[in-house]
């Protein structure tokens, strides 16, 4: 599991290499390991600012779920992809909903763009804000698939490494994989989502 050729950030926070980590726990180590290797702490600046690089990389890996778990499946030697294809269960049923909503609003904004008479403005605003009402109820639906997938991490992590590494590892890829499309879907209506309020 250890390649001194590759970086382990978990080994840099000093902590077991685990599916979920406590976000809070994660911030207070981060403050804690940056004030000591901060490069205003010490004379030898070049050394101190590789190490505050280094720090601040590991935990932008750790708190990022997702990231987390590319790399821990890396550090398994099975790594995962970066990009996947086919739409895992967990995210399956946002696929056609996400898609539909999106072409609805992209019309919606090509129509707002095109008028030009203030009476249809103002009826444009009344469809925009029943969209927006949309797109912010998949928005929850799909934080609330985040939180359960975070949650079947926390569970798989109480017993890591699992006694069967192959299904431990094939859990890490499907939460992985599903996590990679329900961000990028949740990105992709925020910016609707704020497109529509302007």
């Amino acid at each position: 599991m250890n390649d001194p050729a590759r970086p382990n950030h978990f080994a840099q926070f000093g902590v077991e290499p685990r599916p979920w980590i406590d976000q809070e726990q994660l911030k207070e180590r981060f403050l804690q390991l940056s004030a000591e290797v901060h490069p205003d702490k010490t004379l030898d600046k070049p050394a101190a600012e590789r190490a505050f690089t280094e720090l601040n990389s590991s935990y932008n890996v750790l708190r990022n779920t997702r990231a987390r778990l590319l790399h821990l499946l890396e550090l398994c030697g099975a790594p995962g992809k970066e990009h996947v294809q086919d739409v895992p269960d967990a995210a399956l049923d946002f696929f056609a909903e996400v898609a539909a909503v999106t072409k609805s609003v992209e019309a919606l904004l090509r129509k707002k763009t095109a008028a030009d008479s203030p009476m249809l403005k103002v009826q444009l605003m009344s469809e925009s804000l029943a969209q927006l009402e949309k797109v912010q109820e998949i928005q929850d639906r799909i934080r609330a698939k985040i939180e359960a997938v975070e949650t079947g991490l926390a569970q798989l992590s109480l017993d890591w490494p699992p006694p069967h590494a192959e299904s431990g590892l094939k859990a890490l890829r499907e939460a992985a994989a599903a996590l990679g499309f329900l961000d990028r879907w949740n990105s992709q209506l925020h910016e609707r989502a704020a497109r529509l309020t302007f």
